[in-house]
């Protein structure tokens, strides 16, 4: 293979282990590498009273504390709580919150009881971008289940590669700077699965085949939904 053959077939590989572009469905994105996508949410929360009675301001937030004291709570809960019509609408609401959408697509005022209910119930509502502290768990369990022990991230332009051990990864900070560090995917040497993102996004890409995604999702109590053929960056629009 002549070396522009063979350029172009890397770059479409690479490809395949990064985000989507916004204008593909996933399933359509990932055909031929992955079958299976789960949309998985980035989790609200509160910390438990007896380890921390007095909850600390957002911006005053540990990661460590998180960690160690973050109760997860689904989004069809806060849903409910607010009154907005399931994760669709949570969704745009969280993305109105950080001035992610134009200003005719957001959702001011599903924003603004967002935001007083997150306030009256000390509820944490997820961060954008990088990987949430309580997906954490979900993460390494992706690498045990599928008995991988080397870990691979990609930048999220296909240039550049890291790597590392599970082990360093359950026993030591490292896992905490790489996976807060990084953007792009992160996946295993044979490439079983994949597990990406967006800057800007409230969710996580598992991507693999249906089985194993099946298994980590009760495994780990994944909150989030499988996605269809139509299912895209925009999914806040399609549903």
């Amino acid at each position: 293979m002549n070396p522009l053959k063979r350029y172009r077939s890397w770059l479409r590989r690479a490809q395949k282990l990064l985000y989507p572009p916004y204008d593909k469905p996933f399933l359509s994105w990932f055909e031929g590498v992955y079958d299976t996508v789960y949309i998985a949410l980035h989790p609200f929360f509160r910390l438990d009273p007896q380890i921390v009675p007095h909850a600390p301001a957002p911006d005053e937030l540990d990661e460590d504390l998180v960690r160690r004291a973050g109760q997860k709570i689904s989004w069809q809960e806060i849903a409910a709580a607010t009154g907005m019509k399931g994760v669709v609408q949570l969704n745009r609401a969280l993305l109105s919150t950080i001035g992610a959408l134009a200003p005719d697509y957001q959702d001011q005022s599903a924003r603004d009881d967002l935001n007083a209910y997150l306030e009256k119930e000390n509820v944490y509502r997820p961060e954008e971008g990088f990987f949430p502290e309580l997906l954490e768990p979900a993460f390494l369990a992706a690498f045990e289940l599928a008995s991988e022990t080397k870990i691979i991230n990609i930048d999220e332009f296909g240039w550049n590669q890291k790597k590392a051990s599970l082990v360093d990864l359950q026993t030591s900070r490292k896992r905490f700077d790489m996976l807060h560090s990084y953007a792009g995917g992160f996946f295993p040497p044979n490439r079983r699965f994949l597990i990406t993102g967006d800057w800007d996004s409230f969710f996580r890409l598992f991507c693999g085949d249906r089985d194993f995604l099946e298994q980590l999702v009760k495994m780990e109590s994944l909150d989030g939904f499988f996605c269809d053929p139509k299912t895209s960056h925009f999914w806040f629009d399609s549903q």
